[in-house]
Order: C-alpha cells, then sequence, then structure tokens
C-alpha cells in the first residue's frame, strides 16, 4: 500500500501542477514524498513505462540519476488518479478509524 499511496501522490502533485510553467521539483522531491531518492527514480520510470507520465529523463536505471524538468502527467494518468481517488479516500478513512473501528464497522455489516 505504501507504493499505491506515493504513487498517487506523485501523479496529484504533478496534476496539481498544469498550470504551472515548469515542474516544482521540491512538491515531488524524495525528502517531501519521505522516501529515498532510488525509490522515487523507480517510481517515476515506472510511471513514465506506464503512459501515466511524460517528459523524464533517464540518465541511469540503477542509480537515482533523473531529469524532471520536463515531467507532466499525461491524459492516462489523469484517468488513473480519477479511477483511484475513492480507493484512497477509504484508506485514509480505515487509517482514521483504526484497527478496532474498522472492525467494529466491518461487524455491523449485514451478510458481510
Amino acid at each position: 500500500m505504501k507504493s499505491f499511496s506515493n504513487i498517487y501522490k506523485i501523479l496529484k502533485r504533478l496534476d496539481d501542477m498544469l498550470d504551472l510553467p515548469e515542474v516544482d521539483n521540491e512538491k515531488i522531491s524524495a525528502k517531501t514524498l519521505g522516501i529515498t531518492e532510488l525509490r522515487r527514480a523507480r517510481y517515476l520510470i515506472m510511471l513514465e513505462n506506464g503512459g501515466y507520465i511524460e517528459g523524464l529523463k533517464v540518465f541511469d536505471e540503477d542509480e537515482p540519476d533523473i531529469g524532471t524538468e520536463n515531467l507532466h502527467i499525461t491524459l492516462k494518468g489523469i484517468k488513473w488518479l480519477a479511477e483511484n481517488a475513492a480507493l484512497i479516500k477509504a484508506a485514509n478513512i480505515i487509517k482514521e478509524v483504526g484497527g478496532a473501528g474498522v472492525t467494529a464497522a466491518v461487524s455491523a455489516v449485514p451478510n458481510l
């Protein structure tokens, strides 16, 4: 779930930056995301390979050596965000409620 959440954050922040003339790299930095540079680089490479982002420059796939100056979200990335927004909201609610609350809520639903 950690990977899914971080990928969502990256795509969401790139979507939010569509009105900016260039990418604000600080908003998608490894430090801001709370992950390693290598993990961030690998997420961005996966997202570009999947067609969710464009403009990534990869200098070395085995090292966190990438360029993000021309990075932007694609229509496919925007569609993915829309389709997964409900899942992210549900995950956040589960985090807030906690394990005991979730168990009680699930028990209250008939035929589950």
